[in-house]
This record gives C-alpha cells, sequence and structure tokens, in this order.
C-alpha cells in the first residue's frame, strides 16, 4: 500500500501519476509496457533462482494451497 503526498492510499487510477512511473521506467531503461504489477512476478522469480521451494513464492504470491506442491 502506497500513499501520496496528502497520506492518503494510492489507487490503481493515480498511482503512475503519483510517483511519475513513466519517467521512473525511462531512467531505469525499462519497457513502457513495464507494469509496476510485474515486479510481483519478477521478485518470485529472484526468489525461485536463490533456492527458495514452490512452496514460497505460491504463498506469496496469493496461489491457493496445492496438494501436489
Amino acid at each position: 500500500m502506497f500513499t501520496g503526498d496528502k497520506g492518503v492510499v494510492l489507487r490503481s487510477g493515480n498511482f503512475r501519476r503519483a510517483v511519475g512511473w513513466a519517467w521512473e521506467l525511462r531512467t531505469a531503461g525499462m519497457p513502457e509496457r513495464f507494469h509496476f504489477y510485474d515486479l510481483r512476478h519478477t521478485g518470485n522469480n529472484l526468489a525461485a533462482a536463490a533456492g527458495a521451494s514452490t512452496r514460497d513464492p505460491m504463498y506469496r504470491m496469493g496461489t491457493p494451497a496445492c496438494g501436489r506442491c
């Protein structure tokens, strides 16, 4: 959860404008189509590469329990 200058929760409709998302993407060399939500998957890929079990990223992403995992 992120808050703006006035301490109010930022909604998806105003997040990009409030944080200067387009500028941040350019500065980081990321493609314009990159969404904040994509960071969720990036974090889980990094965790898996570092040796996290299958269950760890599933838990963080809110995936329902899997009897085979």
